[in-house]
């Protein structure tokens, strides 16, 4: 883990030691916060494994000094996915600043538009290009694949590939695709597509043959 979260803090932190940035205490009241308090709380009731104080803390002081990017419906996950490897509050609030920023463009109010997937990712059967697009961002990218891999080990393993760009990113879920749609029954094509992004993975073997098919997809992309 030693070795885990020094690569993790070179990608998201930097070696540059920051001071937690201040926030005035009235932001706690504002409609503004309240807004976002309401969004988190939900989010918090499917996800009671996290420590809410902690929760509340970071994600209140991300959204009094980065107003732009408040909290917004699954970025828990993000949140989650850090904590899983870093333990003082200082690194997991800039770890969380970073990826959340990084993340944005893939999420429901991505300033980028729509169609950011490239198509070397889509399955070669005819689909619905912008919807495989949305499905894509939110389900996978979005929240870093924390729906799909909800072993804690497994998830860290996919997000060590990912981290390192974002066609290593793309290519994990070109894999996903690869691995799991043919395992999909439906004759429907949404049907199938609903099945797909509801699987999990949950062994370590299943994990590194996403791994190894994503390198493999990499290699090869046009």
């Amino acid at each position: 883990m030693e070795l885990r979260e020094q690569q993790w803090r070179d990608r998201l932190i930097g070696s540059q030691s920051r001071r937690l940035p201040k926030m005035l205490p009235k932001f706690c009241s504002t409609d503004v916060w309240l807004r976002q308090q309401e969004v988190l709380d939900n989010d918090l009731r499917r996800m009671p494994r996290m420590d809410h104080d902690n929760v509340y803390r970071i994600v209140m002081r991300h959204a009094a000094t980065a107003p732009s990017c408040g909290y917004i419906q699954g970025n828990l996950y993000i949140l989650y996915l850090i904590g899983l490897v870093f333990r003082d509050e200082r690194s997991i609030f800039w770890a969380y600043a970073r990826l959340t920023l990084a993340q944005s463009r893939y999420g429901p109010n991505t300033a980028y538009g729509r169609l950011v997937i490239p198509d070397w990712v889509l399955p070669e059967e005819d689909v619905d290009r912008e919807l495989w697009d949305l499905m894509i961002r939110l389900r996978w990218l979005f929240i870093i694949f924390g729906q799909t891999f909800p072993d804690p080990m497994n998830l860290c393993a996919i997000v060590d590939y990912a981290l390192r760009g974002e066609d290593h990113m793309h290519s994990i879920c070109a894999a996903l695709i690869r691995h799991l749609l043919p395992a999909c029954t439906p004759a429907c094509p949404m049907e199938r597509m609903a099945e797909l992004f509801g699987m999990q993975i949950k062994d370590q073997r299943s994990t590194a043959l996403i791994i190894g098919l994503a390198s493999q997809i990499l290699r090869t992309k046009p």
